[in-house]
């Protein structure tokens, strides 16, 4: 998924275009896309990014960290070694891990949830006033504020 930022980046600072995914498209459709077709690919990335930076996905990465975090310490695999070469956690983390107290989970949970709704809505609400103002790398307030409200009152959002 790296190609199509790089080619907005290359369509927007070395060709001096819009930063918009139908700008991209220009080599393969030419000047159609500045009418009807370019404009319907702009509304196919909006819905697109209303789609994907929802709480699904978020709640997989979410999931994804915690199993991270929790298999980190207790699976043997991901333990290393000690200074003595047995396996196990090295001296300094076993020290740690024993005497530090431990963060529920269910604290974690919360702490993680709202950073990552908060950073995928603040990104998401970026890149839709940016394609929704055509293009502009510094949309206006009000449109990033009018997109988180449809973004939060949406329930597949």
């Amino acid at each position: 998924m790296v190609r199509a930022p790089a080619a907005l980046a290359c369509f927007r600072f070395r060709k001096r275009e819009r930063t918009l995914v139908s700008v991209t498209l220009k080599p393969l459709f030419g000047d159609r896309t500045n009418g009807v077709a370019g404009s319907v690919v702009d509304a196919i990335t909006i819905f697109a990014t209303v789609v994907g930076t929802g709480l699904g996905m978020g709640a997989v990465q979410i999931n994804g960290l915690q199993l991270h975090l929790v298999r980190d310490v207790r699976n043997p695999l991901h333990r290393g070694a000690d200074r003595r070469g047995r396996p196990g956690l090295p001296a300094d983390r076993e020290r740690a891990v024993r005497h530090a107290r431990p963060v529920p989970l269910s604290v974690l949970s919360v702490v993680l949830i709202i950073s990552s709704f908060v950073t995928s809505a603040d990104s998401a609400t970026f890149v839709l006033g940016t394609i929704s103002e055509g293009g502009d790398l510094d949309p206006h307030r009000r449109t990033k504020v009018i997109w988180g409200c449809c973004r939060s009152s949406a329930p597949s959002c």
